[in-house]
């Protein structure tokens, strides 16, 4: 990977996690931002975003918010082009809990 594809992809996750902080209310819940990916063409870009909060479906959350992102990215990178954004939500870390669970369920077994 070049070193300006990882330089746009850090720019980005700094601005779209400054965005998620300030401009987002609080009612949604609270997005991370764990990996941003930009195609080698700077064209595309993917962001990665874990979910803390009571919604339902977060995708819909980001869904609803992804044009805001974009236009804020517009305004604050000083880029040619400004990559096309979209969200995926990562699910590594509930998982993470789902499997911390069950090692704390064997965990206890084995002291009984």
């Amino acid at each position: 990977m070049s070193h300006r594809i990882e330089k746009v992809q850090e720019l980005i996750h700094h601005e779209a996690s400054r965005f998620l902080a300030e401009e987002l209310s609080p009612e949604f819940g609270m997005f991370t931002i764990t990996s941003v990916e930009v195609t080698p063409d700077l064209k595309l870009g993917k962001i990665w975003a874990s979910y803390l909060g009571n919604e339902e479906n977060p995708a819909e959350v980001l869904g609803k918010i992804t044009p805001q992102v974009q236009h804020f990215l517009n305004r604050r990178l000083s880029l040619k082009f400004v990559p096309k954004i979209s969200f995926e939500i990562d699910k590594s870390f509930k998982k993470a809990q789902e499997i911390e669970k069950v090692f704390k369920k064997i965990h206890e077994e084995e002291k009984e």
